[in-house]
């Protein structure tokens, strides 16, 4: 393989093994922080460049080998494995039902949520507050609110302490929004005579699939992240790598791919224009890369190369179903994620690069990916790569969610009809057109029936549960009632008197 350094000393481009020049097409150049002399003046330039002998072009780098993070980003499913305090929250329980029944048909209800175990409002835990990113903090917020400013209802009467959170909101630790999630439990002081069980996240990211979305309400979804570039709080990195220097000296070790540099004259730390003699030795071995790409691709002249199903600047995030990654001329990987395409028929198919040169993907994408192999959704899609339109309304808690490409169905529960199992089903709907069903109460309305002798009077209604038994119909003049009944009181008076 071809290489190339650049001396510092000569502003050269010093070729090491320049026998297979033609016939490489990758990095030849390894250089740090290099010195670009002007007419009659030196200036050092804190920067690093790579030149592609078989493109004849410049290539910046702009990540290394060695970060220095900020304090803010932690890696924390790190933290949660040494923190017992921290437990991974469940999924809250389903909802519990009522038993009614109309005639033959049995209605489940949802039960209000104060008589829902584990949601809000909740005798056994009547101040619950939610969880919260600091808890000491959310605590020292409720002293300000109630003890020292004053909170008053309606009557005037005074507040001293009370929960906003919404009915129905689930309760830790059965209270998880999506996968991978942590909090601990703390037992805090709010005055002399009374502690707050309090709830707090142990992660600290955020997901957010509504954040590219128009007027839409944003949807946060707490996370773990990585101490990986790229994260929330993670991508202002300083880099560790030699300052800008000149006059050293430097030596290229084809054996182990490695460029050794020492000493010279420049900035001590890159934060002071003082200039002096340095004594440091810097080592850049060519084929190393952050993190050596997690295990998870190959470093090629010191950038990585990810192995399908991984993708980031170190190869450490897990892509999400609908995850489509490449790489442009400049070797920066980009990827779209939780993305579909659809093609003639309506059927679904992958997304791919659509044009090289703005590295734009042809498809949609209506969710994030968070980096563990989770698509997060933007309301109202779902899915694994959130490609199906969701039932509406949650199809009423009367039925579930059937998947099906592009929008999904409700399947409702006996007893309940309508496109998201809105309306009580009734008995045989009515015997329709005998009568019409009451959606509301689920008991059949039964229609009105004709005098058969005068169609121009109503006379009866269809009969029973469910309008499907006609009435008898049956009547004789009543001046014949009367000549029949004469008549017999004369056969019995003439057997009499004979």
């Amino acid at each position: 393989m071809p290489r190339a350094i650049f001396s510092y000393c000569t502003g050269e481009i010093i070729l090491l093994d320049a026998t297979s020049l033609l016939e490489n097409d990758h990095y030849s150049l390894y250089s740090v922080n290099s010195v670009v002399r002007g007419s009659g003046d030196n200036n050092h330039h804190n920067d690093t460049w790579h030149y592609l002998i078989k493109e004849r072009r410049w290539l910046p780098k702009d990540g290394f080998v060695h970060a220095d993070f900020p304090d803010s980003c932690e890696d924390d499913l790190k933290i949660v494995k040494l923190d017992p305090s921290c437990v991974e929250l469940e999924f809250p329980a389903d909802l519990k039902r009522s038993n009614e029944s109309t005639f033959s048909l049995e209605y489940q209800e949802i039960l209000p949520f104060s008589q829902q175990p584990g949601f809000t409002p909740d005798p056994g835990h009547p101040l619950y507050f939610g969880i919260v990113d600091d808890g000491r903090s959310f605590v020292e917020g409720l002293r300000q609110k109630y003890l020292v400013d004053e909170v008053h209802d309606a009557k005037g009467d005074r507040v001293w302490l009370e929960s906003t959170v919404p009915d129905g909101t689930a309760i830790a630790p059965r209270a998880a929004t999506g996968p991978r999630q942590y909090a601990r439990r703390l037992d805090l002081m709010f005055n002399e005579t009374t502690n707050l069980e309090i709830w707090e996240w142990c992660v600290t990211a955020k997901g957010e699939p509504t954040r590219d979305t128009p007027n839409v309400s944003s949807v946060l979804i707490p996370q773990p992240k990585r101490q990986s570039p790229g994260w929330d709080e993670c991508r202002d990195l300083e880099w560790t790598y030699p300052s800008s220097r000149s006059d050293h000296a430097s030596i290229y070790i084809p054996d182990y791919e490695m460029l050794m540099v020492h000493g010279g004259v420049g900035e001590d730390d890159g934060s002071s224009p003082e200039i002096r003699v340095l004594e440091d030795i810097w080592v850049l071995n060519v084929h190393s890369c952050m993190h050596n790409c997690s295990g998870h691709g190959v470093c090629t002249n010191g950038y990585c190369n990810c192995d399908p199903g991984f993708y980031g600047l170190d190869c450490s995030n897990v892509t999400c179903p609908g995850s489509v990654c490449e790489y442009d001329e400049n070797r920066n990987q980009q990827c779209v994620h939780c993305c579909h395409d659809v093609a003639d028929g309506g059927r679904k198919i992958d997304c791919k690069v659509q044009d090289w040169d703005t590295m734009s993907f042809s498809g949609t994408s209506e969710g994030i990916c968070d980096g563990f192999g989770t698509c997060q959704c933007a309301p109202p899609y779902i899915g694994e790569d959130c490609a199906i339109l969701d039932c509406p309304h949650n199809c009423s808690f009367n039925g579930y969610c059937s998947l099906e490409f592009p929008r999904a169905r409700c399947m409702c529960l006996d007893g309940f009809v309508g496109e998201y199992c809105e309306h009580r089903e009734c008995l045989s709907n009515c015997s329709y057109p005998n009568g019409h069903c009451n959606f509301e109460t689920g008991e059949c309305e039964c229609s009105k029936l004709r005098n058969p002798y005068d169609r121009r009077k109503s006379w009866s209604t269809w009969q029973g549960p469910d309008c499907s038994y006609l009435p008898v119909f049956a009547s004789a003049p009543k001046m014949g009632c009367i000549f029949l009944w004469l008549l017999f009181m004369l056969a019995i008076i003439l057997a009499v008197k004979y």
